[in-house]
């Protein structure tokens, strides 16, 4: 007569199941995660113009300049079907008229 022996049976018994577990654990955290969500206070909503900025008429750090970037700010994300796509937001000041190039 043979013995027969039962195997305990765990949730985790093969490594494919742990590794199918562990990506969708994975997949399920990153839908909750926003790292590109920064709300910086000190960048001014877009169309919003101090009066420090209109009143500028000389670069502080350089005379001789012609204009002068004043914000520069970007997101980077990913688009299904079209890749990375770059949103990119500058604010340039003229501060004399061979600094309409910038402009363009």
């Amino acid at each position: 007569m043979t013995k027969l022996t039962l195997k305990k049976a765990t949730a985790f018994a093969s490594p494919r199941l742990k590794q199918s577990l562990c990506f969708a654990a994975l997949l399920f955290c990153s839908f909750f995660a926003s790292a590109q969500k920064n709300k910086d206070p000190n960048v001014p909503a877009f169309g919003q113009v101090t009066k420090e900025d209109l009143l500028l008429k000389t670069c502080e750090f350089d005379d001789k300049a012609e204009a002068m970037v004043l914000l520069d700010d970007g997101i980077l994300q990913y688009v299904f079907n079209s890749g990375m796509e770059l949103k990119r937001r500058i604010r340039i000041k003229i501060l004399n008229n061979k600094g309409l190039d910038w402009a363009n």
